[in-house]
């Protein structure tokens, strides 16, 4: 998974990569920068910031910032390994920062209602199952404020794995901040499909859209991640 990362933060674009993947994350020989980090995100939540020098660490705008969103029951100590030595993820530039938040604790009805880690509540796989459209707004508000507290000058990724992939297309295709430069998502999909054009932020299609899904999903189907795609392409 972390390779598939790799490319698409050095190439996003509108592309779906069938290739056969698990969704377990696994370890690559090229690592990013030394990792520099703290616990906690900007707005002071729950989450992982994790910067490319010390410069950026005390306070200095980093060229990118970084934004990825964990899946469904993971946290953000899921993907903070993959932005250290090791962990298979080479940025484009040692000027970064990358900020993990972590979902907050929400029982899941599709999980007879456990508490997990989750962006928003899912009530079903099916086709027709009911879609919680205020938690999946409410998270992506969330996303939008955290863009908001960076330097308008940095450039901006939002990407996601899964429920968290969700999250970032949803905030990508409605955040009006100008620094937005590209939106990612892997093994996920594209809600509330219906509410677009209508929804879209002035200048959000002309943000790279890179898709990839591995072809063996069995949680997240991969006719999912391909109809995502059509819709998007729809939207231009």
């Amino acid at each position: 998974m972390q390779r598939v990362l790799l490319m698409l933060l050095l190439r996003a674009s509108r592309a779906l990569i069938p290739h056969a993947a698990r969704r377990s994350r696994c370890s690559a020989r090229y690592a990013s920068a030394q990792p520099l980090g703290k616990r906690g995100v900007t707005d002071g939540s729950e989450g992982i910031t994790l910067f490319g020098s010390e410069k950026i660490q005390n306070g200095a705008a980093p060229a990118v910032t970084v934004f990825w969103l964990h899946g469904l029951g993971d946290t953000a100590d899921g993907w903070a390994g993959a932005f250290v030595p090791g962990g298979g993820v080479t940025l484009p530039t040692p000027d970064y920062k990358v900020v993990l938040p972590t979902a907050e604790t929400l029982p899941v009805t599709l999980n007879m209602g456990m508490q997990m880690p989750a962006w928003f509540d899912i009530y079903g796989l099916d086709a027709g199952a009911q879609v919680d459209e205020a938690g999946i707004l409410k998270a992506a508000a969330r996303l939008e404020a955290l863009v908001a507290m960076e330097d308008p000058a940095t450039k901006i990724v939002l990407g996601g794995f899964s429920q968290g992939g969700a999250v970032a297309l949803t905030a990508g295709l409605r955040c009006s901040a100008k620094n937005v430069a590209a939106v990612v998502g892997t093994s996920t999909w594209l809600p509330l499909g219906d509410s677009y054009p209508a929804a879209i932020a002035d200048g959000a299609l002309k943000r790279p859209v890179s898709l990839h899904h591995g072809d063996a999903d069995e949680v997240v189907r991969t006719s999912w991640g391909v109809a995502s795609k059509e819709r998007l392409e729809e939207l231009g």
